[in-house]
């Protein structure tokens, strides 16, 4: 639970009548007490699922019966700690330092989108999240691109160095920035995409819909929120539906968090379904975001209308291949980078609507080759280097 929890530190546990999505439980398991984050609550109340902050895995199923009670204080040496306060100093420092970008932004009349992030979880459930927000998405046009990566800079925001296996990426799609600062670094992701290109094995972003044309859309589809006295400008309901829905397809339809903004969306706002599908079906996005789709419904039980579901069904063979992905996938765990990476790409292949002579050459292309390749190879000497470490510490060989 680092940086919120520290490992010296000693939750203190109080008893609750109900449990909530973000709060912090502990439970008993194999004889074990651990306290994680709600990440999920099922709709019938009968089991939570649980997850580290720091952690790739998820905890699984927690029966109500196993949880001791939660932690919303922590005692660190000599003083105790509410969480609340800690949730709301985070807050409190990324808007300070958002609202000067967007400040310095807007008086280079620089076009830019809050594609996701804490204005809009504050604006659509109008109050502070009870988690540790990571980053910020910022969309600009690939012409501001450089001079925005300097005004960041200017703002105290270091570049991190896009890399694939340890080599730098030229010209990357994103730059993710940090800017140091206690107790929480604020972090802000930059992109001159929307869509989920991929930066190094970009022979595959053939099979993805057209970014530019997207872009284009977003731009036109431009409306401001209120912050406390801040205004930021983010997407439009239909069009952030569209993005948020896409994005889930980016991170292979992993993070609970990003299930539950779109849940709150779709059952607080008034949508123009018929814009949704409509979309959809112009970009060529139905078959990445339908999989989303079906877990929304199935997890959370999220209402969508009925005429939206059959304007958005793709093919026979793409409904049966959208029910096997999200039997098999977990949306609650990840993995590591290169495994989610080749996942992705694995999932583009499969939900392209591009014709199999087309995925064919790509898929032979030499690029492509040489990324699955540099994947598999990461991965076995990952595994190797791991089975090593083990074996040295049981037979204890230094």
């Amino acid at each position: 639970m680092i940086p919120l929890i520290l490992p010296k530190d000693k939750p203190l546990i109080s008893q609750a009548a109900s449990y909530k999505l973000n709060e912090i439980i502990v439970f008993k398991k194999r004889d074990r007490l651990i306290a994680h984050r709600i990440v999920y609550v099922s709709p019938d109340k009968n089991f939570f699922i649980t997850k580290g902050d720091n952690n790739l895995s998820a905890d699984g199923k927690v029966k109500k019966e196993k949880i001791l009670g939660k932690v919303t204080m922590v005692k660190r040496g000599n003083q105790i700690i509410d969480l609340a306060h800690l949730y709301l100093a985070q807050s409190f420092s990324y808007l300070r330092a958002l609202k000067e970008i967007v400040k310095k932004l807007n008086s280079d009349k620089i076009a830019f989108i809050i594609l996701k992030g804490l204005p809009l979880h504050i604006f659509y459930t109008g109050k502070i999240p009870k988690r540790l927000y990571v980053d910020i998405d910022i969309l600009v046009r690939g012409k501001d691109f450089g001079r925005v990566t300097k005004i960041l800079e200017k703002e105290g925001f270091v570049p991190i160095p896009s890399r694939f296996f340890g080599k730098r990426i030229k010209e990357p799609s994103q730059i993710s920035f940090v800017k140091p600062a206690k107790p929480f670094p604020i972090e802000i992701d930059l992109h001159q995409e929307a869509t989920p290109g991929f930066a190094k094995a970009r022979e595959i972003n053939r099979l993805l819909p057209s970014g530019d044309i997207f872009n284009e859309y977003l731009f036109k589809n431009i409306k401001k929120i209120r912050v406390n006295d801040a205004s930021f400008p983010v997407l439009k309901t239909e069009a952030l539906c569209l993005y948020l829905l896409l994005h889930l397809f980016r991170h292979n339809f992993k993070g609970g968090h990003r299930f539950e903004l779109l849940d709150t969306i779709f059952r607080q706002e008034k949508i123009d379904w018929k814009e949704v599908s409509d979309k959809l079906s112009l970009f060529e996005f139905t078959n990445f975001v339908y999989p989303a789709i079906l877990l929304l419904k199935n997890l959370y039980k999220t209402p969508l209308p009925r005429k939206f579901l059959r304007d958005i069904s793709p093919s026979p063979s793409k409904k049966i291949l959208a029910d096997i992905m999200i039997r098999t996938v977990d949306p609650f765990s990840r993995r590591g980078r290169a495994f989610e990476g080749s996942q992705k790409a694995v999932f583009v292949l499969l939900l392209s609507p591009k014709g199999l002579k087309e995925k064919f050459k790509v898929l032979v292309n030499r690029k492509t080759l040489v990324y699955f390749f540099g994947v598999i190879k990461f991965l076995f000497f990952k595994t190797f280097t791991n089975s090593s470490k083990s074996a040295r510490a049981l037979f204890g060989v230094a």
